[in-house]
C-alpha cells in the first residue's frame, strides 16, 4: 500500500525543474567555485620553507685551537693525557661541527641556505631582509668552549643569533635548531670527559633523519572537502522540500482522503520517510559521481562509503519525517521554510561545510553530532583510507540523530486528519 505513495512523492520532487536546480546544480556550482578559489589554502600545497641565514665568525678558531693546545701543553697533566687531550679538541671543533653536521646535513641544506660572512659585514647583514637570522659568534668563542669543555673552565662562550622579525617562522626555526645542537653537543662533551670520544657522539648527518608524514594518509584536496561540504549541506534541503510537499497534500486534503480510506497516519509518515531516504541517496550518489568524474573525488574504499551515505541518508530521512510532523501538528508551513532558510546554513556551518571550523574543541564536538558534520569527519576518513571501524562513532551519531527524529516525529504526528488546532 505505501508503494503508490511512495511513488507519487518521488515524482513531485523529479518533475519539479527547480528543486532539481536547487539539489543538483546548485551544489556543483558551489564545489567548482570553491574548490578552485580556495585550492591554494587547502591542498597541502604551501610553498616550501626557505631560509637564508647569515653565519660570522669573528677571529680565527685555528689559532684559537692552537692557543688551546698550548694551554694544554703548558697544564701538569700527563704527558699522554695532554695528547689525548688535543687531538679530541681538534675532532670537536664547535663552530666546524655546527658547520658540517647541522648545517651541513641533506635534510637542512633543503630549507636552510648558510651564508659565511666576515665580521665587517655584519652590520650591513642586519639591515639586509632577506637573511632570516644571523648566527654571530664572537672572538674567543672557541678557545672558550673548549676551555669549559675539557679544562674546567667557568667563562661561557658568547654566540649571538639575530633574528629578522619580519621572517618570524623560519628565524624560530632556526634558533630552534641551534639551541637544540649547542645541547647535544654540549652533552657529546661531556661524555667525552667521561673517556667516550666525542667525535663519536656528536650528532652526524643521519642523527637528524628526515622529515615523513606520521601516517600515510591520502591529503584531503580543496576539491575533496567541498565535494563532501556542499553534498551533506544540500542533502538537508531534501527534507525540507519533503515537509513542505507533505504539508501541500494535507491543504489539499489528500491526507484527509486517506485517513478516511483507512489509511494509517504513521504508514503515512513512513512512506514520506522512506521517500526522504531514498532521493537523499539519489542526490548523493549523483553528485558524488559527478564530483569523480569532473574534480578526481573517489573513494577508495566502495563499502565504507555506501555505510556512510546510507546512514547519512536515514538522518535525513527522519529529520523530514520530523519536519513533516510538525508542519502537520502546527498546521503551518512556517517550520519547514524557517529550516530551509535558516537552519540548514546554521547546521552546514556548524558541520563545517563552508571550511574548517577553528574556534576551539567545543565546535568540533558540535560538528561531530549535527548528522552533517559527523558525515563529512566519516566522507574524509573514507577518503583518506581510513577503515569501517574508525568511522563508527560517526556512523552511530547518524543513526543515533535519524532514530531520534523518527521517535519524536512519531509522536507529534497527528493521529487523525482535518487541521490542527
Amino acid at each position: 500500500m505505501m508503494i503508490p505513495f511512495i511513488k507519487k512523492q518521488l515524482l513531485l520532487m523529479i518533475r519539479n525543474p527547480q528543486i532539481l536546480l536547487i539539489l543538483l546544480g546548485m551544489p556543483l556550482l558551489l564545489i567548482t567555485i570553491l574548490g578552485f578559489a580556495l585550492g591554494d589554502l587547502m591542498n597541502g600545497e604551501e610553498e616550501p620553507i626557505e631560509a637564508k641565514v647569515g653565519f660570522v665568525v669573528e677571529g680565527d678558531p685555528s689559532d684559537e685551537l692552537k692557543q688551546f693546545q698550548q694551554e694544554v701543553d703548558g697544564s701538569e697533566m700527563p704527558a699522554q693525557q695532554k695528547e689525548e687531550l688535543k687531538a679530541a679538541a681538534a675532532q670537536a671543533l664547535p663552530i666546524d661541527a655546527l658547520k658540517k653536521d647541522l648545517f651541513g646535513s641533506k635534510e637542512v641544506k633543503k630549507f636552510i641556505q648558510l651564508k659565511e660572512k666576515k665580521a665587517e659585514d655584519l652590520d650591513r647583514l642586519r639591515d639586509n631582509d632577506e637573511y632570516s637570522a644571523i648566527i654571530h659568534f664572537s672572538e674567543g668563542y672557541t678557545l672558550t668552549m673548549l676551555r669549559q669543555a675539557f679544562l674546567e673552565g667557568s667563562e661561557s662562550p658568547d654566540i649571538t643569533v639575530i633574528k629578522n622579525d619580519g621572517r618570524p617562522l623560519t628565524a624560530n626555526m632556526v634558533t630552534d635548531m641551534l639551541t637544540s645542537y649547542q645541547e647535544q653537543y654540549t652533552l657529546a662533551l661531556q661524555a667525552g670527559k667521561a673517556g667516550i670520544n666525542p667525535a663519536a657522539i656528536i650528532p652526524d648527518e643521519a642523527s637528524f633523519g628526515s622529515v615523513e608524514k606520521l601516517e600515510d594518509r591520502q591529503p584531503l584536496s580543496s576539491m575533496a572537502y567541498y565535494a563532501v561540504g556542499m553534498s551533506v549541506m544540500f542533502v538537508l534541503y531534501i527534507a525540507t522540500n519533503m515537509g513542505s510537499f507533505a504539508f501541500m497534500e494535507k491543504e489539499d486534503r489528500v491526507f484527509d482522503r486517506l485517513i478516511f480510506a483507512g489509511v494509517s497516519p504513521l504508514k503515512y509518515l513512513l512512506s514520506v520517510l522512506i521517500t526522504t531516504i531514498i532521493l537523499a541517496f539519489l542526490q548523493i550518489s549523483i553528485l558524488f559521481s559527478a564530483s569523480a568524474l569532473f574534480y578526481g573525488v573517489k573513494f577508495p574504499d566502495i563499502g565504507a562509503f555506501l555505510l556512510v551515505t546510507l546512514c547519512i541518508c536515514f538522518a535525513v530521512g527522519g529529520l523530514g519525517a520530523l519536519i513533516t510532523a510538525i508542519c502537520y501538528k502546527g498546521n503551518s508551513e512556517s517550520i519547514a521554510s524557517f529550516f530551509s532558510s535558516i537552519g540548514v546554513a546554521v547546521l552546514a556551518f556548524l558541520g563545517g561545510s563552508f571550511g574548517p571550523l577553528t574556534s576551539g574543541k567545543l565546535m568540533g564536538i558540535l560538528a561531530d553530532l549535527v548528522p552533517n558534520g559527523a558525515a563529512m569527519t566519516a566522507y574524509f576518513k573514507v577518503f583518506q583510507g581510513y577503515g569501517i571501524g574508525d568511522v563508527l562513532p560517526n556512523i552511530w551519531a547518524m543513526l543515533g540523530f535519524g532514530l531520534l527524529a523518527i521517535i519524536v516525529a512519531t509522536i507529534v504526528f497527528p493521529k487523525e486528519g482535518g487541521h490542527a488546532v
